[in-house]
This record gives structure tokens, sequence and C-alpha cells, in this order.
């Protein structure tokens, strides 16, 4: 799955930006920093390699840089495209999530909220989960949007995620 001449500018962009949150869960997935090949990296600052290690992969950065690849990056090309997949996927979470704080009464696009978050990087992360939080400025009133994911949550969103991207790159290469 490599980007192709075909493709415009922004969607090479979107393909490559999936493409290196594959190669981070991928690092994550076969604990890449407890093994003899991240123990042979040479970092230009040795606290570095150390602190790697110590918080392991699975932390909030490498969340961030995923969820920003695969939300923040693409944000309306792909999801104008996948319109009915990102709306199943936000049904799906919406029985999953627990809403702490809503400023809207209508229905909640959680993943339009979660992507806010990711890119001011409003979130924290818990030994069991995720609190994103949203803000919103209206006639000069900021409106607050907070929700929880649970760890096995977020898994099912970056791996939905993953499919719409697939089918996304199919479609940019068909013959």
């Amino acid at each position: 799955m490599t980007p192709t001449k075909k493709m415009s500018q922004e969607d090479k962009a979107i393909v490559e930006s999936y493409l290196t949150a594959c190669f981070l869960i991928t690092l994550i997935e076969n604990k890449f920093e407890t093994s003899s090949h991240f123990d042979k990296l040479e970092f230009s600052n040795p606290s570095i390699k150390g602190a790697i290690k110590k918080m392991t992969l699975m932390n909030s950065g490498i969340l961030m840089s995923i969820l920003h690849c695969l939300l923040v990056v693409p944000r309306s090309l792909v999801r104008r495209e996948f319109e009915e997949e990102f709306q199943l996927l936000n049904d799906k979470l919406l029985s999953e999530v627990t809403i702490i704080k809503r400023y809207d009464e209508s229905s909640i696009d959680l993943l339009y909220h979660i992507r806010n978050s990711v890119a001011h990087a409003r979130f924290t992360v818990s030994h069991d989960g995720y609190n994103f939080q949203d803000k919103k400025r209206a006639k000069k009133k900021t409106k607050h949007f907070e929700c929880f994911v649970p760890n096995h949550v977020i898994n099912i969103v970056i791996g939905d995620l993953q499919e719409i991207f697939i089918a996304f790159y199919k479609r940019r290469t068909k013959s």
C-alpha cells in the first residue's frame, strides 16, 4: 500500500498519514521498546531512550499522534466520502462512552469532539481510559464538552478507522 502517481497531493498526504499510524500501532503491538532492536538504537540524548523505555510506547503522546493521523489530517475529505461509516462508528461509540459534559442537546458527534480534543491536545490518559475535552466559543461564552472513553473503545475506534482508510486507499488506486 504505497501512494501512487495518480493520487492527488492531498490524497497522498492522507494515505501517508494512515501508513504512519499503522507503523506506530505495529511498534506498540510488538512492544518495540522492549526489543533488542530498540536496545541497539543510539539516541542523540541517552536519557530519551531511558524515558521511552520507562513510559512504554502506549502513551498519550503516541495516542495523540495516531488519532491525529486518523482524525485530524483527513478531517473533511475522508469523512465526507465515508459519511455512513463514520456515522455507524459514532453510533457504536455512543453506547460505550460516558458523556460527562455536553453543550448541545441535539445528537452528539463523538468523533468530531474527539478530533477537536486531539487537535488541541485537550485530553488526559488514565489507567482505564481517556478523557477528551472540547470547547466551543459562541457569543462570547465558552461551551464545554467532555467524555470518557475506556481503553477497549479506543481500540475499536482505531480499528474501525483503519477499515475506512483501507477503503479510501482502494478507491484512490482503482484502475
